[in-house]
């Protein structure tokens, strides 16, 4: 709770300078009252508050040039931004200048938002004091913290109260005066409270006001505003285009923030953003670990695999890592969905993780896991955390969300972790009760997760005697493989070249432990292949799957297989499989069908070691 020490000093400057602004926003207070300003004792017992007496003017002269030259001990702003209920409910009781009352407006909406605070419950308290002393000095607020006063109160409340509708006319009635920043702060927050026709005017005339000083607005921080608020889309991004070449990195990156907050794929004006940030990598220092998690999340969610861009990032936040473990989640999060790999900040990553597990939920635990498991990031550090995680109670997250459980588990697989209880749990048949056939396409990559896992429990755990899927429950479809891959036509086409396809490949194959396979062949020992149907069943042959990588198969900064190609990889080898693995990469400098051939020969010779 808040002592006078804080209240005491305000109470004293607005007495001292004799403000009728004092008088009107305290009604209980005459301006004859205003010379009793000094305090004799600052000391406070408890909420017991020092006793205030009347002074004579030359004192009152010397308290106020001291309280002018201290004024940091009474500002009252940082307080309020941290208030708790308690401390606000003190603070509806005292003196305010105008917009420390908009800060507590908005610090109790904050509050309300989050769940400490109930709407309904504010009449009974000293919040209505709070209100009487607001309406009787309406008059006095400027149009800004008349501004700043109405927009907390419109979301709070979705009826008109008489405060909300004094501010509101006022804001109505000034209009053609209100500043730039306070007009787009009315449209931004007010477009999605109109519940009263007040509130429809005020926002229908600040529009039209806006749009006659819309060449006025330079600043970044005003068009965020408006970016943030989905305020006239195409008219904001256009904007954007034009002033992004003067912004810094710090509004660059919340420009890519706000655009994947709000799903909108502008490409001319991500372009733009991408370039400028490559442009100030020096500015790119002034960011903190927050700002590189929101960029993580930008380029992740939009899709931006600029190189120059992802490293920038990397090596700063690599360099800014701190101990704080939801920002690191999210960092690592993005990471696995870009499948962009680095070692040293995943090292980095991992072991603050570890080391603030206690502080993430169950849930965020299993993100951890599977977060890892996609980039296939396998180091002693990642065991250790991995481990860690897995002797925490994580059974909630079943119960919260299966999708999330099952993907734990498959990650467990891909991570070769999971145990015989973990893979129970998902191949135990009253598990697909959590899985509807509504959606064919999530309900086919279930069924491959799953098939995954029961490979898993087959060959890689020992003393595993669990239910196992049916034969018939396992999906020979491959209507949703990925087709028209360039890397795959390339084999193609280097394999129809050394031998009649039809005789001798067996191409996109679908097999019964859900994988992929691109091409499957018999070759003797020297790695020359034979007639697939009459190869069957000779033991002398080797059965070859070749399995094609493209981009969206390997990680990106570190190239290699992701998890799930990785998990693929083992499985099929311990199924009997010669296998080989063909990236992208592999491929890019085999300009013809001469070079892909005499690369895929020496693959098959090195697969049945005659290479």
């Amino acid at each position: 709770m808040y002592s006078k020490q804080i209240f005491t000093p305000l109470w004293r400057h607005l007495c001292l300078q004799g403000s009728r602004r004092a008088a009107a926003l305290h009604p209980q207070v005459t301006l004859s009252q205003c010379a009793v300003s000094m305090t004799t004792d600052t000391t406070v017992q408890g909420n017991t508050y020092a006793e205030e007496t009347p002074v004579d003017s030359q004192t009152k002269r010397g308290g106020f040039n001291f309280i002018k030259a201290t004024k940091s001990s009474w500002d009252l702003t940082p307080h309020i931004t941290k208030s708790t209920i308690e401390d606000l409910e003190l603070m509806f009781t005292k003196v305010l200048f105008s917009h420390e009352m908009s800060l507590v407006l908005a610090r109790l909406n904050e509050l309300r938002r989050q769940g400490y605070v109930q709407v309904e419950t504010l009449g009974s308290g000293n919040f209505s004091l709070f209100e009487d002393r607001l309406l009787n000095g309406i008059s006095y607020l400027s149009v800004s913290d008349t501004v700043s006063c109405l927009l907390p109160l419109v979301e709070m409340y979705e009826t008109d109260t008489p405060v909300i509708e004094a501010l509101g006319q006022k804001v109505l009635q000034s209009i053609q005066i209100c500043p730039l920043p306070s007009l787009i702060k009315v449209v931004s927050h007010l477009q999605n409270h109109q519940e009263s026709p007040l509130r429809k005017e005020i926002v229908q005339n600040a529009a039209i006001r806006l749009g006659e000083q819309w060449e006025d607005i330079t600043k970044p921080s005003l068009l965020l505003s408006l970016m943030y608020a989905g305020y006239s889309i195409k008219a904001t991004d256009d904007l954007a285009l034009t002033l992004v070449q003067n912004m810094g990195a710090k509004h660059l990156s919340r420009i890519l923030f706000i655009l994947a907050k709000k799903q909108r794929r502008n490409e001319p004006l991500i372009r733009s953003v991408v370039k400028q940030l490559n442009k100030q990598k020096q500015d790119m220092n002034t960011l903190n670990l927050k700002d590189f998690a929101k960029l993580f999340y930008a380029c992740s969610r939009l899709n931006v695999y600029d190189t120059e861009l992802l490293q920038s990032i990397t090596a700063n936040t690599t360099s800014t890592l701190q101990p704080e473990s939801l920002t690191l989640l999210s960092i690592l999060r993005s990471l696995s969905e870009l499948q962009w790999k680095d070692d040293t900040l995943l090292d980095g990553l991992t072991e603050l993780l570890e080391k603030g597990l206690v502080e993430l939920s169950a849930m965020d635990k299993a993100k951890v896991v599977i977060s890892i498991a996609r980039l296939n990031y396998v180091s002693p550090q990642t065991v250790r955390l991995v481990k860690a995680i897995l002797s925490s109670n994580l059974a909630s997250v079943r119960d919260e969300d299966p999708t999330q459980w099952l993907d734990l588990v498959w990650s467990l697989a891909i991570l070769n972790m999971a145990d015989s209880a973990m893979i129970v749990t998902v191949l135990d048949s009253s598990f697909m009760e959590y899985f509807p056939v509504e959606d064919t396409y999530r309900k086919w990559w279930t069924d491959m997760k799953l098939m995954n896992i029961n490979t898993t429990a087959q060959l890689e755990t020992p003393g595993y005697d669990g239910p196992l899927l049916p034969p018939q429950d396992q999906p020979k479809t491959t209507e949703f493989m990925k087709k028209n891959r360039s890397s795959a036509k390339l084999i193609d086409k280097a394999l129809s070249t050394m031998v009649p396809l039809e005789k001798y490949v067996k191409s996109n194959i679908f097999s019964s432990s859900g994988y992929h396979i691109d091409a499957e062949l018999f070759v003797d020992k020297s790695g020359t292949p034979k007639p697939y149907d009459s190869s069957v069943d000779d033991p002398e042959l080797h059965r070859v799957c070749i399995l094609v990588q493209d981009y969206l198969d390997m990680t990106l900064h570190d190239i290699a297989p992701t998890g799930l190609q990785a998990m693929k990889a083992r499985h099929l080898s311990l199924l009997g499989y010669k296998v080989v693995q063909v990236s992208y990469t592999d491929l890019a400098d085999k300009n013809t069908v001469v070079k892909t051939v005499q690369y895929l020969q020496s693959r098959l010779k090195e697969a049945v070691g005659a290479a």
